[in-house]
């Protein structure tokens, strides 16, 4: 088996990867955009509108708490999610670093 040599990085390359591969899939932006437009929500409630099952909108919502764009908070019976804006704001400038790198060079 092949392991992955990512680590050996710089760590603004992998972050900026991190992030890439956070959003790389419709159903988180529509989980970030649904958290946006409506506040906090439980797993229930951003389900609607998804054509995929709980369990896997749950799969995605570990992806962007994993990177920290949004939180869980555990309240018998439910875990409610939200968004944290600041770290999204610090994803945002490391890519468009990346992206302004890309095209001035600098």
């Amino acid at each position: 088996m092949a392991f992955s040599k990512a680590d050996q990085y710089a760590q603004d390359e992998q972050m900026v990867s991190f992030y890439f591969k956070s959003l790389a899939h419709p159903a988180r932006l529509r989980i970030l955009k649904k958290l946006r437009r409506e506040g906090i929500l439980t797993v229930e409630e951003i389900r609607k509108g998804h054509p995929i099952a709980e369990a896997t909108v749950s799969n995605h919502l570990l992806i962007v708490r994993v990177v920290n764009f949004a939180t869980a908070t555990e309240a018998f019976p439910h875990t409610y999610y939200d968004l944290r804006l600041e770290e999204i704001k610090k994803a945002k400038k490391m890519i468009n670093d990346f992206f302004d790198y890309l095209l001035d060079g600098r």
